[in-house]
This record gives C-alpha cells, structure tokens and sequence, in this order.
C-alpha cells in the first residue's frame, strides 16, 4: 500500500489541500488532525468529491478505503510533509525571496510593519495578523500565520510581483504545527513572550520551546547562505536564545536597559 511510486504520482499532482472545501478532481488530501476536528473524519468525503490520493498518518483509516483506483500514502509526519508538498506545488517560492519571521507574544504586527516601510512597499510584503500585503495590494487576514497551503501561495504571489523582502508573522502556533516548515528564513526576530495561549501550550516553558523553533529549527534548517537572528535581551527568554545560539547563524542583541547590547536605544528625557 506505501510503495514509492505513489510518491512519484503524488509529485504530479499540483492541487493538494487539508480541506475538502478546495478539492477539485484529481486532487491529493492530505488527512490531517487537528486541535479541533480530525482530517481523517472526511476522506471519504474528499474521494466523492474527486480526490485520487489520501495522505494519512492513520494507517486504520488508510486500510478501510476499498477502491482501488484511489492512492494511499502513509506520512509518519504528516504536517511537514503537507508543508513541503505546499512548497513544491507553489514552486519552492521562499528559496527565491528573503524572508524575516518575526515571532513574540507583542509587537510582532508594529516591527512587522515599521520594517516593511523602511523596505518601501513596492519591493516588499507582510504577512500577519492585520493585513497580508505586497506592493500596492491588500488581503485581509484570517490567521496571524497562513494555513501552509495559503502560506506558500501567497509568498509565490509576492515573488511574481517583484517582491524582494517578506516580513512574515509568527505565531507559537504555526510554530508547532509545522505551517512554515517548508519556509526557508534568512532572519528570525525574537520580541517578548508574556502570558498568553496557555490554553493551547499548558505551561510558559512550553510556550517559548515552540518560539524557540524558529531559531533553533526553522532558521537553522533554512537553505539561506547568511542567516540572522535578533533578539530582544531585556526579556528573559531573549536571553535564554542567545544562550542556545546555532552554528551557521550570526546573533545581534536589542535592548533599552542593557548597553551592552548590539543595538541599545538610549530615551531621551
């Protein structure tokens, strides 16, 4: 049932989706399970409606399709594997823009948008919680970060548009979920961590382990040449990054308190 050329049709296939919402015949569904609602609940859905190969990381599920027209693929990590899918479907499209994630409980939306003015909005775009924009265009936003799908299509928009620089929101959550793991970073801005989405991270070190990634997966793992990473040092979890720095990646320090930092802004009275 998980043979290698299922993968060489999966490659293929250029509509791949989480969501039944956006299958079209020919589709691959990726059945994912989510914090609310189980993908693997809708495969039969998806194949009624033109789906030919479903994703799963639920063997059980795989084995109750019976037509054999349909393809099965099993995923062991069924997110990043979406993730990457997304990214080849849209062309690789972070390989060919630079991109700077900036994540924190507060002022990702403020330095986001402060950067994108300094780049001028004609050469440059965000995508965050307010507004998703590039050049002189405007998309209202939904998730603080993209679904992956919607994520990788909109960076492809951006690079067709001339678009050399993307400030890229992220959220704890797209963190976690592998949302931009097919996102190749040259920059990774920490801000703060506060209390906030204990709900969904049950405990503050849990919360800044999932911040954490960007530098210390995602960056690292980013095919970018020259990586960098700037992080806030008057919060304490700032301080905990620099104290776990990657190789292969150049660290510059912010701070209003301590000037010692690479980049102390000094109030004048």
């Amino acid at each position: 049932m998980f043979k290698t050329e299922s993968y060489l049709k999966l490659k293929k296939i250029s509509n791949i989706t989480n969501s039944t919402k956006n299958i079209k015949k020919n589709s691959a569904f990726f059945a994912i399970k989510g914090s609310n609602t189980d993908g693997n609940k809708y495969i039969s859905e998806a194949i009624k409606q033109g789906a030919k190969i479903i994703i799963s990381n639920n063997k059980k599920e795989l084995n109750k399709i019976k037509n054999n027209e349909i393809i099965k693929i099993f995923s062991g990590d069924i997110r990043k594997f979406y993730s990457e899918e997304c990214s080849r479907v849209n062309d690789y499209p972070s390989t060919k823009v630079k991109i700077c994630g900036i994540t924190g409980t507060n002022g990702k939306t403020s330095i986001a948008t402060m950067l994108r003015y300094i780049w001028g909005a004609k050469y440059s775009g965000l995508i965050g919680t307010i507004e998703n924009s590039y050049g002189y265009h405007k998309i209202k936003s939904v998730l603080t970060t993209p679904d992956t799908s919607e994520l990788n299509k909109l960076i492809n928009k951006m690079c067709k548009s001339k678009i050399k620089e993307i400030f890229l929101e992220v959220s704890s959550h797209a963190l976690e979920q592998k949302r931009v793991s097919s996102i190749h970073f040259d920059t990774a801005i920490f801000t703060n961590i506060t209390q906030d989405h204990l709900d969904y991270h049950k405990t503050m070190n849990n919360y800044f382990l999932s911040k954490q990634l960007l530098f210390n997966f995602y960056l690292k793992e980013s095919i970018k040449k020259k990586k960098y990473a700037i992080v806030n040092i008057d919060d304490k979890y700032g301080k905990r990054i620099l104290k776990n720095k990657i190789k292969g990646i150049k660290y510059f320090s912010y701070s209003i308190k301590d000037s010692s930092a690479d980049f102390f802004f000094k109030r004048d009275n």
